[in-house]
């Protein structure tokens, strides 16, 4: 029973979204990268706000919260 709740635990965290790290980076780029594995999600230009933005991290499937704050 454990392992179920376990497993559940983890399938609500990732399905809860969670804000991107942004890393600037040379030549004025932005990279996000995805809040729970940090790898990149998304490049644009710093400052930019990107017009397609992933609902989910292609490497570990973290949904991701592009709200502002």
């Amino acid at each position: 029973f454990a392992e179920e709740t376990q497993l559940f635990q983890e399938l609500v965290d990732r399905a809860t979204p969670k804000k991107p790290n942004i890393v600037r980076e040379p030549f004025a780029y932005a990279s996000y990268n995805c809040g729970e594995c940090d790898e990149p999600v998304l490049r644009s230009w710093a400052g930019e706000r990107p017009r397609m933005m992933p609902k989910f991290c292609q490497y570990c499937g973290q949904a991701i919260d592009w709200g502002n704050d």
